[in-house]
């Protein structure tokens, strides 16, 4: 639903011009962002004024004529703003009429760049805080977070610098939220502009971090110069001037390739002023020259007059004095032309706001007694219909909300009692799967047994047969007490694997232990391994074990830490099953597997030379309930429990490396004393 928006409804009326405008210090970051935050770094790719203007005539009344009419608008915005202006309200107008709120939004942003340019900054204000409200209103985040970023480039024009933060720490916040990349990149970039705005270099040089290359991701050079520009000036306050000299010849590569003059002229009187805070006048001088060629030529008085400035004090220090004079007198004459220009405006808005106020007083009157008779006339003759409405209506609404509660309480019960189902179902079939590798363990010990108790028994009945007790030597006790003492050391081996299939089949969390992990990783490998050889007797796996000597110690629940090892030389093994199929003799299975100690962690790594998992899945293979195998040969719970148990339960990282059709790896990162780690990189 388009909600019209309350803001005044005068017209532009009054001629904006290019050549006006608040003076700052850093040039290039009050021009780029006093404009570009509201309008998108898109616009100058679009097609020329004349090409938009023959669209134009073709163009139906609605939506996209209010679109067009808007993109005209910011075209014309430097060359020629009383025509931006009039195409502007052209927009505003016929989107109230269509009421379009989203086109009202946009139409209102560029009309509220037209009075930033201009310096009618108070006027700026109201228009933004009006579209901060109507995107609001309609939901429309991403409108809402620019006119936050809008407000923050204002108030830094006029230097109340806390506003400009929050506002844009706000804009930030809000595009992260929806994950709009390019406005999130936009508002770090301000945030950087505040910072040096405020001497914060260092903040600064964080904030314009990283931002280059997802503007280079974007295609989008106009922002690369504006974080380089930041960049050369953070670098120059910072006394580091051959790094600045560095991003402002950057930057000015750039702006010369897009054929930004004002641009270009801004980043010489850069270049020129680093020039002059290492001693080198004459190469300053040159600079200044360049740059105000420049813009005499674009007639941009700001610049010429600061320029001048800037050049009178450089010819005084070469000792020129005749030149410092004409351009100091240059620079006093501009200077006072920019001072008149900037009182007529201030002039101009103030007869305009109280123009505004007498206009909005007498509408308020007007609607204020129409709104009476209409209230009076509404009460008198449908008041009872409109209470027995809302009545049925309140009543309606009670009661089917409560049956959608009902219901979303019953589904989701059902589901967290289907998701607890079936990750016990998986933990059991992970079980079922090494109930063969436990029997085979078991079996061979009770073998052992088995021949060393019939072993044993010749000499048990010697020695209890009184006749033949005299003929059992030394060397028959000495095989009988050997023989006790495998039965004795089989037998604990036998109770070490039961207490192990105990151990995996309690459905407990377990306690935190400190577990030797070479102990652990070759327990799991057995187990595993013994398990597959019952699954796959055809599959001759090589498995190659490199661990470092002296791993240390990790606090782990072994019992969750065995499921994951267990887990991913399953699905190693089955990926080498189907590549030893369709390979055939020539393929060899094998299974790699490192434990290295780094800074923070231990790090295990699970390598086999199977099939490799594609590109396009990789992503997701961590999901609950993704998997590739055929319906019902897989839960798809396998991976994402043991990312569970490794991330959540042990404060580490598991992650994947691959390249299909030569392996994976997987990469198990445990930290040494239960602080969290950062994913292999």
């Amino acid at each position: 639903m388009q909600i019209p928006l309350p803001l005044p409804t005068r017209p532009l009326t009054r001629p904006l011009s290019p050549r006006s405008g608040h003076i700052l210090r850093r040039f290039l970051v009050l021009l780029i962002l006093s404009w570009t935050p509201m309008c998108s770094p898109s616009l100058h790719a679009a097609a020329d004024a004349d090409s938009l203007k023959a669209l134009l005539e073709y163009a139906a009344p609605d939506s996209n004529r209010v679109l067009l009419l808007n993109k005209l608008a910011q075209k014309l915005a430097r060359e020629n703003p009383a025509e931006a202006t009039a195409y502007v309200n052209e927009a505003i107008e016929l989107a109230h009429t269509l009421r379009w709120g989203k086109g009202i939004i946009e139409a209102t942003n560029t009309r509220g760049a037209l009075y930033t340019n201009e310096g009618l900054f108070e006027d700026a204000i109201e228009v933004f805080h009006a579209c901060l409200a109507l995107s609001d209103s309609i939901g429309a985040t991403s409108l809402q977070a620019r006119a936050l970023r809008n407000l923050g480039v204002i108030y830094r024009r006029i230097g109340n610098t806390p506003k400009a933060l929050e506002y844009t720490e706000q804009s930030l916040e809000m595009t992260l939220a929806i994950g709009d990349t390019l406005s999130w990149v936009i508002s770090r970039v301000n945030i950087g502009n505040i910072h040096n705005t405020i001497g914060n270099h260092e903040k600064a040089l964080e904030a314009f971090t990283g931002c280059e290359k997802i503007f280079e991701q974007k295609d989008d050079p106009f922002g690369v110069s504006t974080v380089l520009n930041g960049m050369g000036e953070a670098y120059s306050m910072l006394g580091q001037q051959s790094r600045a000299l560095e991003y402002f010849r950057r930057s000015l590569a750039i702006n010369e390739s897009l054929g930004d003059q004002r641009a270009i002229a801004v980043l010489r009187g850069n270049i020129a002023e680093v020039w002059e805070k290492t001693g080198q006048s004459q190469n300053a001088v040159d600079e200044y020259l360049r740059a105000l060629e420049i813009a005499e030529r674009i007639q941009a008085i700001d610049l010429i007059e600061i320029t001048g400035k800037r050049l009178s004090r450089q010819y005084a220090a070469l000792g020129n004095y005749r030149k410092a004079y004409d351009y100091f007198v240059m620079h006093a004459s501009v200077r006072d032309s920019l001072l008149t220009q900037k009182n007529l405006h201030e002039i101009n808005a103030m007869a305009n706001r109280h123009e505004k106020a007498l206009h909005d007083q007498e509408k308020a009157l007007q609607q204020a007694e129409i709104e009476r008779q209409t209230l009076i006339r509404n009460i008198i003759i449908g008041g009872l219909v409109i209470a027995l409405f809302l009545a049925g209506l309140l009543f309606y609404l009670a009661r089917q909300r409560k049956i959608a509660n009902e219901q979303l309480h019953i589904a989701m019960a059902d589901l967290q009692r289907m998701q607890e189902q079936l990750i016990h179902a998986e933990k059991m079939a992970s079980f079922g799967r090494l109930s063969a590798g436990f029997a085979h363990e078991i079996l061979n010990p009770l073998n052992f047994i088995i021949n060393f108790t019939d072993l044993s028994r010749p000499i048990t009945n010697s020695l209890l047969d009184p006749e033949k007790r005299s003929a059992v030597t030394e060397d028959d006790l000495q095989i009988l007490q050997g023989n006790l003492e495998k039965i004795s050391e089989y037998s604990l081996r036998t109770e070490r694997i039961v207490r192990s299939i105990v151990h995996h089949a309690d459905g407990g969390s377990g306690e935190f232990e400190v577990a030797d992990l070479s102990a652990l990783l070759r327990t799991s490998l057995d187990l595993a391994q013994s398990a597959m050889q019952s699954e796959l007797p055809n599959l001759d796996i090589t498995v190659t074990e490199r661990f470092d000597e002296n791993l240390p110690a990790v606090p782990v629940i072994p019992r969750e830490i065995t499921r994951v090892f267990v887990n991913l030389f399953r699905n190693a093994a089955e990926s080498l099953s189907q590549k030893s199929i369709t390979a055939g003799e020539r393929f060899t299975p094998a299974i790699t597997v490192t434990a290295t100690r780094t800074t923070e962690a231990v790090e295990i790594r699970l390598r086999d030379n199977g099939h490799g998992i594609p590109s396009d899945i990789r992503s997701r293979i961590f999901e609950a309930f993704f998997t590739t195998k055929d319906a019902g040969t897989g839960t798809g719970l396998g991976l994402s429990i043991s990312y569970d148990i490794i991330v959540e339960g042990h404060s580490g990282a598991l992650s994947v490396e691959s390249r299909e059709g030569e392996g994976a790896e997987f990469i198990i990162r445990l930290p040494v004393s239960r602080t969290r780690v950062s994913p292999a990189t």
